[in-house]
């Protein structure tokens, strides 16, 4: 499911990138994070014990929730104006 997501994202954030650029809107492209972040927490009693995966599965919990919280504070300037390119490609 996380593959799953990432490729979501990845797909979303090409489109945006091909028709805007490298502009504060391609934060968008981590929606697919949120259901797999619910769907994740609730798991996680599913897994037995205290092992790597446990571990591993909780780390992409916190990246990615941090990693939204950051997401939308540019998609949230983006929408407010602020429209420049972070990165502009020399063609």
């Amino acid at each position: 499911m996380v593959i799953l997501a990432a490729m979501a994202g990845a797909a979303i954030q090409i489109a945006i990138f091909g028709s805007k650029g490298f502009v504060r809107l391609l934060g968008i492209g981590h929606l697919p994070w949120v259901p797999l972040i619910f769907w994740l927490w609730s798991r996680l009693d599913q897994i037995p014990g205290d092992g790597i995966f446990k571990y591993w599965i909780l780390s992409v919990i916190v990246i990615d929730t941090l990693s939204l919280i950051i997401d939308t504070t540019d998609v949230i300037r983006y929408i407010s104006g602020d429209r420049e390119p972070q990165i502009v490609l020399e063609p």
